[in-house]
């Protein structure tokens, strides 16, 4: 499971683009019985979503087998007579990959664009799911509870549902509470905020406000119906301390033990967690942990499913013995201090869904063994030393999502990434890779693609079959020839750059199509011509909408940066500030374009200058011909920052928009470089009139957004508090919902 997507728009916001990652289900306590009987499946398409109650849940009975094939969902409903029972739902799966959502019987419209956390409980492992609503819990009541299931996996999931109400409250058994309150009252003791706090100050635990004095029913948590502790959290406690593995042995019943975005220390005890039998779920990221990962949680038959210990500050040899582990379904070892190479070799009935190893100081070569795994979605390499070519079996037949950016491979592009059936999502920038890009025209359900810095030669093709196609960023190779119509009118093409290239030609006139091209960056070329006037109808010029990073809420930058190339004729009117949307940047220096407007410069061209004559004061920045270098070690950079004022627009409906912006002037997907409005290169005589009324007038509309959100924010303050309540508990932890960096 794992994330990142379009749960969203309708049971619980999770967005449409989301993929990268996570396991799958377990193995089942008993075989799944006969033929499977498959309930209606609804298939959301954006906004609100009425749920049709498709079979009634009768508690205590396991449901019938059911079916749910990947980003559809099926419906069911329980209804709770009174309110003197706990509830816990569990889903079974037997095959592939599905999540688990409840929504509470009072909320009136269940399926909003609100998000998943202010709509109910959200369940979503490597594991069988689970949810737990004690009679506690603030949003407990009386009703018909609704229950969505969500197909993760590729292909199709196979599932149970069990319902059970218990009357008998779960009460932690004194022995495993007071080494919990031991724990917790070390890794507290220097904190003043959040969890912690509130066990400080009463002995119980929750992050919203509602203190569970009982630790059985703080959210997230789990026990048996006997008091046995089954699922612990702490994720984002504020945990400070080196970490008292000893506790472990008072909880031999753990399955799920959660200890991410903490400030723990220290080196971590394997063989004290190897001794916990049920141990399905261990995730120690985002911490301070020393020392060397071994492989004591590895052994063939246990049950560990999903193993993070992404973001800490282990090294020695990267462990190869949890990917050759036939169950494991999920592996992050991202932004650590390991050595040595990839795992050689994986075993043909792994089960892996996700392997995570990005900035984690991996060497060596690539094998085509990463291809066996046929549930493997999602591969992340990226930044490391990796070297050789990219080996042409390494493409499975459910590889969603391949990272390679930012190592030292060499070699063509094998076919099977350009054919494949499922890849979305391929990363290949910032590396030595030769050939050309032909066959990338022909990509069937292929969205991101970035190519940028590497030694590509040739044309793009002329015909571009890619519908799906969001981002293509090719800048820094040797390109030539010209831009193709056909790929500019792509329905779905956001970012398009090719800049530091040999393109040549004129600009392809648009004529009567459209194109949805909002960043389009082919700076230092060789292209010729005039601008054509259709150009006035791409979305980049347009003022009455901007698109949103789903993910941070800003404004995502809109380019056009034709800068440094041989264009010819008169700079057209709509490049004027005075009517440029003020999330846009424009860039015409250093071609032989005259200026005819009002200001004294427009898009870096001054006006009643003689055509021909530099106005940039530099040659431009990418003046020496040729990608930058990428031997030598890869440095790990942020994501990209965007640009933007906050006036009111439109949501992208892929996320991977907030990807396409990584296609800066710069036009590489790893700088965190954001354009400056109106930079000419060198000797910028300043913004013109025109320009400083559309940033104020910009501005003002920014300020009158900002404080409408606030208004609106403090509007619906009451339903945010579900964020801790319920879903954050359950939330998707290695999630594919978030963009590959």
């Amino acid at each position: 499971m794992e994330p990142h997507a379009w749960f969203s728009a309708a049971l619980l916001c999770l967005l449409l683009l989301c993929q990268l990652c996570s396991g799958q289900f377990v193995t089942a306590p008993a075989a799944a019985p006969g033929p499977a009987s498959v309930a209606p499946p609804a298939t959301l398409s954006g906004g609100a979503l009425t749920l049709p109650k498709v079979q009634q849940l009768t508690p205590g009975v396991l449901s019938t087998v059911q079916n749910v094939t990947f980003n559809t969902l099926s419906f069911f409903y329980f209804v709770l007579p009174n309110a003197t029972v706990d509830i816990s739902v569990k889903l079974i799966q037997y095959q592939g990959d599905a999540d688990l959502y409840i929504v509470e019987p009072q909320n009136p419209t269940p399926f909003s664009n609100n998000g998943f956390e202010q709509n109910g409980w959200a369940s979503t492992t490597a594991q069988n799911e689970s949810i737990f609503i004690p009679r506690s819990d603030p949003f407990y009541s009386t009703g018909s509870y609704s229950v969505g299931v969500q197909g993760y996996a590729k292909g199709v999931s196979q599932f149970q549902l069990l319902v059970t109400f218990t009357a008998q409250s779960r009460v932690l058994v004194a022995a495993q509470k007071a080494a919990l309150q031991s724990m917790l009252t070390t890794c507290c003791a220097n904190v003043t905020a959040g969890a912690c706090e509130n066990f400080l100050a009463v002995g119980g635990i929750d992050l919203t406000g509602v203190i569970a004095t009982e630790l059985c029913e703080v959210p997230g948590w789990e026990c048996t119906i006997d008091g046995q502790l089954e699922v612990a959290d702490f994720s984002q406690y504020g945990l400070t301390c080196p970490f008292p593995w000893s506790i472990l042995e008072s909880l031999p019943s753990l399955e799920v033990l959660r200890l991410s975005n903490n400030s723990l220390s220290g080196t971590v005890d394997w063989l004290q967690l190897a001794r916990l039998p049920n141990l399905q779920v261990l995730t120690l990221d985002l911490n301070q942990f020393t020392g060397t990962v071994t492989c004591d949680l590895a052994t063939p038959g246990t049950p560990l499913l999903e193993f993070n210990v992404a973001t800490n500050n282990f090294n020695g040899t990267l462990p190869a013995c949890y990917a050759q582990k036939p169950e494991m379904r999920v592996l992050w070892y991202n932004n650590n201090m390991f050595t040595g190479p990839l795992p050689a070799t994986i075993p043909a009935n792994s089960e892996l869904r996700s392997f995570h190893a990005a900035n984690a100081g991996v060497t060596g070569t690539l094998t085509a063994d990463f291809g066996l795994p046929t549930n493997l979605q999602v591969l992340e390499l990226s930044q490391n030393y990796i070297t050789g070519t990219i080996p042409d079996g390494i493409v499975g037949p459910r590889l969603d999502s391949l990272l390679l950016n930012n190592n030292r491979l060499t070699g063509p592009v094998p076919t099977s990434l350009t054919t494949s059936p499922q890849l979305r999502t391929l990363f290949l920038n910032n590396n030595q890779l030769t050939g050309g890009i032909a066959d990338f025209a022909n990509a069937p359900v292929l969205q991101q693609m970035y190519l940028e810095v590497n030694n590509f030669t040739g044309a793009f093709p002329q015909v571009w079959n890619t519908p799906n196609l969001i981002s293509l960023e090719a800048s820094n190779n040797f390109l030539s020839g010209g831009i193709p119509l056909s790929l500019l009118t792509l329905p779905n093409l956001f970012a398009f750059a090719a800049a530091n290239n040999l393109l040549s030609g004129s600009l392809p006139d648009l004529g009567t199509a459209t194109s949805a091209v909002r960043i389009f960056n082919v700076t230092s070329n060789q292209l010729t011509g005039p601008i054509p006037a259709t150009y006035s109808t791409l979305p980049v010029f347009d003022t009455r909408s901007a698109k949103l990073d789903p993910n941070t809420g800003n404004i995502l930058s809109q380019i056009f940066d034709a800068s440094y190339n041989i264009l010819s004729g008169t700079v057209p009117s709509f490049f004027e500030a005075t009517r440029l949307p003020a999330w846009t940047f424009v860039d015409l220096a250093g071609n032989q374009l005259t200026c005819n407007g009002t200001s004294t410069k427009i898009a870096n061209v001054a006006c009643g200058v003689p055509a021909g004559v530099s106005t940039g004061g530099s040659p431009g920045p990418y003046a020496n011909k040729g990608p930058a270098s990428s031997a030598g070690a890869p440095v790990p950079t942020p994501v990209p920052g965007v640009v933007g004022i906050n006036p009111v627009v439109e949501t992208p409906s892929p996320s991977t928009a907030a990807a396409a912006a990584a296609a800066l002037a710069g036009g590489s997907t790893t700088s965190s470089a954001v354009p400056v409005v109106n930079s000419d290169g060198g000797g910028s005589s300043g913004l013109s009139t025109g320009a400083i009324v559309g940033i104020v007038v910009g501005i003002l509309v920014g300020v009158i957004a900002v404080v409408a959100l606030a208004v609106f924010a403090v509007a619906r303050v009451t339903r945010q508090r579900r964020e801790s309540v319920s879903a954050k508990s359950f939330k998707r932890f290695a999630s594919m919902d978030a963009e590959p960096v």
